[in-house]
């Protein structure tokens, strides 16, 4: 499953693209959220998108509210990364849209635990498109 990477810095690109491609996730990055909307908004966009929480050009807010605007199907699943020692409010993210958040520096299993459950979340919901398509 594709997932859109979209966070400041390209220092750890490739630890996490290592990392996600051994359990079975496929990374693709963008360096803003301009270039990550256009990814998200592809037909075979990722289904999964881990936003910064300071994105360059436009904010991870406005990111998620515009794809909650677009479509609800097929389902995006927002995992915001929120640097621990700034003060934000985890709300305003979860009223924007995102469905889940993890707090900077994260750990490799938690990030992976919260990208699977991600996946399940997604899954779920293609299932219940095609039961809703199937009883039209």
């Amino acid at each position: 499953m594709k997932v859109l990477i979209a966070k400041r810095g390209t220092q750890s690109q490739m630890e996490l693209t290592n990392s996600l491609s051994k359990r079975g996730f496929e990374a693709v990055f963008a360096a803003d959220g301009r270039h990550a909307r256009r990814i998200l908004e592809r037909p075979d966009g990722p289904r999964l998108a881990f936003l910064d929480w300071f994105l360059p050009d436009m904010t991870c807010l406005a990111l998620c509210r515009r794809v909650r605007a677009k479509s609800s199907e097929p389902y995006i699943y927002i995992l915001l990364s929120i640097p621990k020692d700034v003060p934000v409010n985890k709300s305003d993210g979860f009223d924007a849209g995102a469905d889940d958040c993890i707090l900077e520096p994260y750990e490799e299993s938690e990030l992976l635990i919260r990208l699977r459950a991600g996946q399940r979340i997604t899954e779920l919901q293609d299932y219940l498109a095609r039961l809703r398509a199937d009883s039209r």
